[in-house]
Order: C-alpha cells, then structure tokens, then sequence
C-alpha cells in the first residue's frame, strides 16, 4: 500500500515513512551494539565468567563481550523499552519487576545449580519447536545468533528436568532472550543478577528487572530494508552476525526478521501481515513436532478441533473484544468472527 490512514483523520504515506525512517537511521544517534550477544543480560558482568557457552565464544572469536546494559548503562540499540526497577513487591508494585522474564523461565524452580545461568519460573510461552532450529540451520548454519538465542537444553543444561509441574507441549530448546538470568558468589546462587549488581531483593518473582525491549535499531534498519527494498539496511545487520551480504528480496527480509528478532514479541504480527497463506503455513509447521507431556516423548498433533488453519481463517489472527466492551457500544461493537456466541475462547489442543 502506498499510504494507510490515521486514527485522528488523514494518512501517512510509505514515502513519509521511509523519511522517518531516514532521519532515525541518519540522527537519532543509536547505533548496532559491536555483538549481538551483548544485548542480552546473560553477558552481563556477574555471570559471563560462569557462563560456559559465552566463555567458549568469545575463546573461538577472540571477542571481549559485556551487555550493553551493564551496572544501568544505556544500550544504544534500544529506542524504547519499558524500565523496570528494585522496589516490587507484593501489592500493586509487582509490577515494577519484569514479570515476562517471570513467566518464560524454565519451568519448575529446579535448584539453580542445574540451570545456571539460567533462573526459573512459570515456564510458559517460551519453549521452541524443534522445526524453528532445523529450518534455522537450513537457512544460516553459520548464525551465531541461533545459539545466541536458543537454549539447547540437552548441551548446556544436562541436569535439567522435564515434565516439572505437569509440563505439557516441551521441546528441548527453550528462549534464551528474557529467561530470568541468576548469578553466584562462591556457592551461593541468586535468583537474579540484579540482587549483587543492583541491592535487588532475592526473589523468585520479584528480581527479574532487564528491560522490556519494544524497538531497537535493527529493527529500524529491518524496517528501512522492507519499505524502501534496499538490501543495504538489511546487511548492516547481517554483518554485525558476521553473515555475507544478501541481496533484497521479499523472502530474505522475512527470514532476516524473523532470525535477528526472534523471540522478541514481533513475528506474530509480522505473520499476518504478510498475508493468510504465510501465516497458515507457519502455524502449521509446528505440527508433528517432537515433545514432552509430563516428561514423555511425544508428537505435537496441533489446534483442536478443526486445526491451525480453520481457526486462523475464522477470527484472522485478532484476539476477542471483551463482552464488557461490546456491552457498553449499544450495538456498535461487533465480536470478531470465530469467538461468536462464546465459541473458541478456549479451542484446546488435540494432544
């Protein structure tokens, strides 16, 4: 499309994006972090000496790494992100701690020991289908922001356990990302890092206090790459992952945004954008992938009952308008197709 409209009347064009888009790039002032590893909190300063795998990375790269966020530095990839600080608690103020790194911790509170650096929590949302990996390394198996990114269990966690607290749908990846980073003095675990660096309270729940990261400049760059169909902006990114140059096409910049973001918060939507067929057939590829239900092989068998596709076609990726809302419009307010008549809030899964 070559322009959309604006809630408050008019519209913007893709020329103007494109400008906006120039100026950021051009003056905002952020730049790339030298590393990609850097912008995770698992390279922070407490705990990459403990952290085997950045250990083995930067001996083979030669690389000095530290997260760009360290003792509250600014990162300057970061245009927003929402801050979190050292004062949650149990009432309204649980929410000053990053709760996302709550939930997409590894499941079960097993002891740290077992899955330092890496801290647990409810372990929802976070486990990665093995055909993620597999088409990963089919596309880059060069990308070091594939490990970067993802938790192989079964090599850096050998004492971990499945099936905690009736784990259902495990993989054996799970997202590095926003886990929950611990750290140690001596034989003391914490269940953050934030407790040594920061005087942060130790507390399962609580700690967790790493940014929420909304947009960052490679995304901007990604961006400029899509809109205006210059490759340049895109291996600007690829070379920061020591990765050649690619030329523009449709299909490289989806694979560069899904791989340089992945487990962001932002594929979804850029699923649907890209149209029904894409996202269908992305939703479909987690079908026979080996699991875990309680700690016991198995094979994801997908959406039930009608599957992925079915119900994609019904509600178009949107969540429901709450009933309350649509109470309130006097008629004007309609309920998305597919969660009519309260079908479909909960299909459940054929597993």
């Amino acid at each position: 499309k070559g322009d959309l409209p604006l809630a408050e009347g008019g519209s913007v064009t893709k020329q103007e994006v494109i400008g906006m888009l120039d100026d950021c790039i051009r003056n905002s002032g952020h730049t790339l972090v030298g590393d990609y590893h850097e912008l995770w909190p698992y390279t922070n300063s407490l705990t990459i000496q403990d952290y085997p795998y950045i250990q083995n990375y930067m001996t083979k790269t030669g690389k000095t790494l530290k997260y760009a966020s360290d003792n509250g530095a600014r990162n300057p990839e970061t245009l927003f992100a929402l801050h979190f600080s050292n004062f949650a608690d149990w009432d309204v103020r649980r929410g000053y701690a990053n709760q996302y790194q709550l939930y997409f911790a590894l499941r079960g509170l097993q002891p740290l020991s077992r899955t330092y650096p890496f801290a647990g929590g409810w372990g929802q949302a976070n486990s990665i289908p093995k055909a993620v990996v597999d088409q990963w390394l089919a596309d880059e198996p060069e990308d070091p922001r594939l490990w970067a990114s993802v938790l192989d269990i079964a090599a850096e966690l050998p004492n971990y356990a499945k099936g905690q607290w009736d784990f259902v749908m495990e993989s054996n990846y799970w997202g590095k990302k926003y886990n929950g980073i611990s750290a140690r003095e001596g034989n003391k675990y914490y269940n953050d890092y934030s407790v040594i660096m920061y005087g942060n309270k130790d507390n399962q729940q609580l700690s967790h206090g790493d940014d929420l990261i909304f947009i960052r400049f490679a995304d901007v760059l990604l961006m400029m790459a899509e809109l205006s169909e210059d490759a340049e902006y895109m291996n600007r990114v690829r070379h920061r992952a020591g990765l050649e140059d690619k030329p523009y096409s449709l299909e490289n910049i989806q694979k560069e945004r899904r791989y340089e973001l992945a487990f962001e918060g932002l594929r979804w939507n850029d699923m649907r954008r890209w149209g029904a067929a894409y996202a269908k057939a992305a939703l479909e590829s987690q079908i026979g992938a080996p699991i875990y239900n309680f700690g016991k092989a198995a094979e994801y068998k997908g959406l039930n009952p009608k599957g992925y596709s079915a119900r994609y076609e019904e509600t178009k990726g949107f969540f429901p308008i709450p009933q309350s809302q649509i109470n309130l419009s006097n008629g004007m307010l309609e309920q998305v197709e597919g969660y009519r008549d309260g079908q479909g809030l909960y299909p459940g899964f054929s597993n």
